[in-house]
């Protein structure tokens, strides 16, 4: 029984070796390819420690993806009524869904089960998406300090990517001092 159980799982873990192999080789991953390289280009924001944005209003049907008048992925976020919950997403391009459409973005997905199963006091979440591919920590406290007072949220989903987000960080806090070699 052993035996067997032993030789079912390294066949298993062979194949699932053979298969990356062979989709690492041959198969062409649609983010890199010609046509989608390129598929945004980054616009300037006012604010110098947000740097940049998407365009404002672009919209890229091969891509699916729609900017708001600031610039950020998604509708636009207008006054706060009651009976709404506004929850804001500040990240990178994993929190902003680089090459995926806008209905499979990780908000789009919350937004529709947090409305779906709504057992609170809430008619309706809004969801605002400030994520911008690209965007380390200082640009996510720019941002929430640019967009908080007008989006008012009452709660604030921050995605952190470790290769992103603290690329450089440290050496910034060993610059202010906060971090000292002994």
């Amino acid at each position: 029984m052993l035996k067997k159980l032993t030789f079912t799982l390294v066949t298993i873990l062979i194949l699932l070796g053979l298969t990356e192999a062979a989709l690492r080789l041959f198969w062409n991953e649609p983010h890199k390819t010609p046509d989608r390289e390129d598929f945004v280009k980054f616009h300037p924001h006012p604010n110098p420690e947000i740097a940049f944005t998407l365009p404002p209003n672009y919209y890229n049907w091969a891509a699916k993806i729609w900017t708001n008048s600031w610039g950020f992925r998604g509708k636009e976020i207008g006054e706060k009524k009651p009976g709404q919950y506004r929850l804001l997403a500040i990240g990178d391009s994993n929190m902003f869904g680089s090459y995926v459409t806008h209905n499979q973005t990780i908000m789009a997905v919350f937004k529709s089960r947090m409305n779906l199963s709504n057992h609170t006091k809430y008619d309706k979440f809004i969801f605002a998406n400030l994520c911008v591919p690209g965007h380390n920590l200082t640009q996510y406290r720019a941002v929430l300090e640019e967009y908080g007072d007008k989006v008012s949220p009452d709660f604030i989903v921050c995605g952190i990517s470790v290769f992103n987000d603290f690329n450089g960080i440290f050496q910034i806090y060993h610059d202010l001092g906060f971090i000292r070699r002994e």
